[in-house]
């Protein structure tokens, strides 16, 4: 079996537990949660101290940019890489960030005709592996700041679609020739382990870091199908079902080909589906990045607390002419 480890990552400290066993594992209420709930309701903070960081899912064609926008994000970077490409976005385009690669993909050893050759059930293992050494550094404070980034959820997506299958096959719960699930109450499983995935992807915002989520193609929300059949310039919206919702802010991420006398030029384009709470009537932003985004988020928060201000003083006047 291959070793997923790369160099890289072992340099970072974010080790792999060697056992199962290692993992925390929920069984009812403890005393650590009465603790934390206590805690929570006795120490409020104002909103505005609050550390959770931005979490974004960027989507779009190949070569769009979504990589290539996620490693504008605040290092140390941390990819869990399915598509192998995040190593070459490093070398050529930012070869001085700290940029960590995982590869989470294990290869059969013992491969067989007409079947995949990739190991899902041990390559999501993998994943959740290197999700709960990470939180074991983040809760000793080796890392306080950085960006998780999952390139791309689509992949991952699939592996659970399969690992799921299988899992069902040996119960008799899907037809083991074509490997179709059959219910809605079968769809539960992998439905179930790909929400569980998310939450562990989602966790690091609250621990001061930032996660950016990559997809390619699959269904969508009907809100952004209507955004798309209102003149978005792509039909092919192509998210995972229910993941955007998940998410704060949501980009689409698209470039644009263009014939000129020296040759041809490419200029890359966001579409801003979704910015957390606020709303953004804008043009596309060519060659957005993580500043961008914050600046965005900064000024449409600003014009939103001025226009509320705005807004209380007003009720305030006529509450004070009714009187």
């Amino acid at each position: 079996m291959s070793q997923p480890w790369s160099e890289s990552v072992n340099k970072t400290g974010v080790t792999p537990p060697k056992t199962v066993a290692n993992q925390v594992v929920a069984t009812g209420v403890h005393q650590q949660s009465i603790e934390e709930i206590n805690n929570l309701l006795d120490n409020m903070q104002p909103v505005d101290k609050i550390n959770k960081k931005p979490d974004v899912l960027v989507y779009g064609d190949t070569n769009a940019g979504k990589t290539f926008f996620s490693m504008t994000c605040p290092e140390p970077i941390f990819v869990i890489d399915t598509e192998r490409r995040a190593d070459k976005t490093k070398k050529y385009h930012y070869p001085n960030k700290d940029i960590r690669v995982f590869n989470p993909v294990v290869i059969k050893t013992n491969y067989v005709d007409d079947e995949d050759a990739i190991d899902y059930a041990s390559s999501i293992d993998n994943i959740t592996n290197f999700l709960v050494a990470m939180n074991q550094k983040i809760q000793e404070g080796k890392i306080k700041e950085g960006t998780l980034v999952v390139d791309s959820l689509t992949d991952i997506w699939k592996w659970v679609q399969e690992w799921a299958m299988v899992r069902l096959a040996k119960k008799g719960r899907v037809d083991k020739d074509l490997l179709k699930i059959k219910n809605q109450f079968d769809w539960g499983v992998p439905n179930g382990k790909n929400a569980r995935l998310m939450d562990l992807f989602k966790n690091v915002t609250s621990q001061g870091l930032v996660f950016v989520g990559t997809s390619r193609e699959q269904h969508t929300p009907e809100y952004i199908e209507v955004k798309a059949l209102a003149g978005l310039p792509t039909d092919k919206i192509r998210v995972q079902k229910d993941v955007p919702f998940g998410f704060g802010s949501i980009v689409n991420l698209r470039m644009q080909r263009k014939k000129m006398p020296e040759g041809f030029k490419n200029s890359y384009f966001a579409d801003i589906i979704k910015l957390d709470t606020l709303e953004y009537n804008g043009n596309a932003i060519e060659n957005f990045n993580y500043e961008k985004l914050l600046n965005l988020i900064a000024e449409l928060g600003t014009k939103m607390t001025a226009q509320n201000a705005v807004k209380t003083v007003s009720t305030e006047k006529v509450a004070e002419a009714l009187k």
